[in-house]
C-alpha cells in the first residue's frame, strides 16, 4: 500500500471519528478508535487532537501507544507543527523523515518523551467544519525480538560494507498485518534500496494480486527481493513469484556457498540449519530457519551488486545460479 493509499484508509477512519465527537460521554469511544487505528496500521502511536471553540488551540484529547500518557491533555497552537498544518490546510499528509521537515515541532515531541521519525495525519471533519486531526506516528526502533539482528548479522558477514535499514512490519510476537507488510516493501523500494530481505510472506490468496504488483514494481525499479519460503509446504507470496529470489534452508556451512534448486518455486538452498547467529543484547544463539538462509542470499546479492551495480534483478538471479555449488558447467566450457 502506497502512502497515498494509507492516507485514504486513515481518512476513511477519520470520517467515523467526526460524528463521535460530542460534548460528553465519548472519551472511551475515542480512546477505542485511536487504539484501533494504531493496531490496524501497525503504528507506534496514534493521537487525536481537537480544535478549541475559537479554533486557536489543538487539545490532544486521546492517544494510544508511545508517549500516550504525556501527550493526552497537551495543548498547542492550532498553527503549530504538523497537526497545525493539517487543520489549517484541511489536507492529509505523509512524511517519512520528520527531521527534514521544517513544519515538525521537535520541542513539542520531546515534551511527550517520544520523538517520531515518520507521520501520517488527516483532518477530522464534519460537513460543516474541521474538528481536529488524527495522527499515526512511527519512530526509530530497536529489535523487539532478535530475528532482525540475526538476519542483519548474516547479511553483514557476506557484505560487510552494506548499509542496512531496518523496516519494522511485525510486533514483538512476530504478528502483523498484510497491508503493513506490503507498505514496508514499497517504502524500501521508494527509498532506493537495492536488495530487500524478506523473512516473511503470506499465504492468503486475497493478497496474491497486491504482492504480485509489488514484486513487479521492485523488478522494474531494479530492486532485488529475496524472500524466505514458508517453513511448511504451502503457497506463499511474494516468495513464489518468478521475479523474486526465494530461498530455503539447508545444512551447509560455507558462508559464501549456495545451491540452485532445479525445481522452483524455491530458487536456492542456503545455510540455515543449526547456525550461530547474533541476537539481542550482544548475545549469540544457535537457530534454524529459512529466514536465515534468505539473509545469506541477500548478503551475496548485495556483495555482487557492490561490484556490478548495473545488474538487473533477473541478472542477479542468473549469476547466483551460475556460481551455485551444484551448477553444471556448460558443454565445452573450462572447469
Amino acid at each position: 500500500m502506497s502512502p497515498d493509499e494509507l492516507l485514504r484508509e486513515l481518512g476513511e477512519l477519520a470520517t467515523s471519528v467526526g460524528p463521535a465527537v460530542r460534548p460528553a460521554g465519548t472519551d472511551e469511544l475515542l480512546r477505542s478508535l485511536t487504539e484501533t487505528a494504531r493496531r490496524l496500521f501497525g503504528a507506534a502511536a496514534c493521537s487525536l487532537a481537537l480544535l478549541s471553540e475559537d479554533d486557536s488551540e489543538l487539545l490532544y484529547t486521546v492517544a494510544a501507544g508511545e508517549g500516550a500518557d504525556d501527550v493526552t491533555g497537551m495543548r498547542i497552537s492550532s498553527a503549530q507543527g504538523i497537526a497545525g498544518w493539517v487543520v489549517q490546510s484541511g489536507q492529509p499528509i505523509a512524511i517519512s523523515d520528520l527531521s527534514r521537515d521544517p513544519r515538525f515541532s521537535r520541542e513539542v515531541a520531546e515534551q511527550t518523551g517520544y520523538v517520531p521519525q515518520s507521520i501520517l495525519a488527516v483532518p477530522v471533519e464534519t460537513a460543516q467544519r474541521t474538528l481536529g486531526v488524527i495522527s499515526l506516528l512511527e519512530g526509530p526502533h530497536d529489535d523487539l525480538f532478535g530475528h532482525g539482528t540475526a538476519c542483519a548479522g548474516i547479511i553483514r558477514r557476506a557484505a560487510p560494507d552494506a548499509a542496512i535499514w531496518s523496516v519494522r512490519v511485525l510486533g514483538s510476537k512476530l504478528t502483523g498485518k498484510g497491508l503493513v507488510f506490503a507498505t514496508g516493501i514499497r517504502w524500501a523500494i521508494a527509498q532506493g534500496a537495492r536488495v530487500v530481505n524478506l523473512s516473511l510472506s503470506t499465504g492468503r490468496e486475497d493478497y496474491f494480486g497486491l504482492f504480485h504488483q509489488i514484486a513487479d514494481e521492485a523488478a522494474f525499479a531494479g530492486v532485488v527481493l529475496v524472500c524466505a519460503v514458508n517453513n511448511v509446504p504451502a503457497p506463499t507470496y511474494p516468495a513464489e513469484f518468478s521475479s523474486v529470489i526465494s530461498v530455503a534452508a539447508h545444512d551447509g556451512r560455507d558462508p559464501f556457498g549456495l545451491d540452485a534448486n532445479p525445481t522452483p518455486p524455491a530458487d536456492f538452498g542456503a545455510p540455515g540449519i543449526d547456525i550461530p547467529v547474533p541476537w539481542l543484547s550482544g548475545s549469540t544463539i544457535v537457530s534454524t530457519g529459512n529466514s536465515f538462509a534468505a539473509a545469506h542470499v541477500s548478503g551475496l546479492a548485495a556483495r555482487l551488486l557492490s561490484k556490478h551495480p548495473h545488474l538487473r534483478p533477473y541478472e542477479v538471479k542468473t549469476v547466483l545460479r551460475a556460481v551455485a555449488g551444484n551448477a553444471v558447467p556448460a558443454p565445452g566450457s573450462q572447469p
